[in-house]
Order: C-alpha cells, then structure tokens, then sequence
C-alpha cells in the first residue's frame, strides 16, 4: 500500500473511531441507561474490527504512521 493511501486511510480509520466514541458519549449523556449499555458491545466490536482488519494492516507495512509508538 503506497503511503499516502496508507496514510488517509488510517486517518479516517481514527476519525470513524472518534465518531463511534461520540455515538457512546452522547448516548451516555442523553439516552438512557439500557440505551447506552446497549450501545457499548456493537461499537466495541466496530472499534476493534478498524483496528485489527485496518490499522494493525496499515502499521504493519507503515510502522512510521503509527503514533503510539
């Protein structure tokens, strides 16, 4: 994968991320507690599939993108 594409993928990848994260916070501050506890598994599972199936492809080609590193 050229690294630009590497690149603006896991830029997205990491702005999905933040939007599935908002999803829970605003369901923690306005839903209520079934909603939110509801909400928690399918975007745990979101969040780990762009990480395993995306991002750990992307640094394992690109190690340079990875920030926590």
């Amino acid at each position: 994968m050229e690294r630009s594409y590497a690149r603006d993928s896991r830029d997205l990848a990491l702005s999905a991320i933040t939007d599935l994260s908002a999803i829970l916070a605003i369901a923690q501050k306005h839903g209520s507690t079934e909603e939110f506890e509801d909400l928690i598994r399918p975007i745990g599972l979101l969040i780990g599939q762009i990480e395993t199936e995306l991002l750990c492809r992307i640094y394992a080609e690109h190690p340079e993108l990875d920030d926590l590193k």
